[in-house]
């Protein structure tokens, strides 16, 4: 939703989301959760990383080549976390209970 097209009572709420550091805001007795890009002072900066699964395979002739297993975009803080994040994500989309069933290895890649 486009920031001028939010309803007229939820600015004020928007204006302090802007400054708060618990990343949550009271809007009476419900609670708007929110990811900070960033926030005034510079700090909380979330960053986009682009990651890749692989499955090192074996062709038909006998050499080995990676496959892609899965392509993801995650925002996060640090490389770690976005892998992690990734991780997950493969997870939930093959149905599997860890990544490496599906991928022998990533490639994390940060992005502007």
């Amino acid at each position: 939703m486009r920031v001028d097209a939010l309803p007229k009572e939820l600015a004020p709420a928007l204006a302090k989301a802007l400054t708060c550091k618990s990343g949550k805001i009271d809007l009476g007795q419900k609670w708007l959760r929110f990811t900070k890009i960033e926030n005034t002072k510079g700090r909380c900066v979330m960053k986009k990383f682009h990651v890749n699964f692989y499955k090192e395979i074996l062709s038909s002739d006998g050499h080995p080549f990676r496959c892609l297993q899965g392509s993801f975009d995650v925002m996060a803080r640090t490389p770690d976390r976005a892998g992690d994040a990734a991780k997950r994500r493969l997870e939930r989309s093959s149905r599997v209970s860890t990544w490496k069933f599906r991928a022998d290895s990533l490639e994390l890649e940060e992005t502007h």
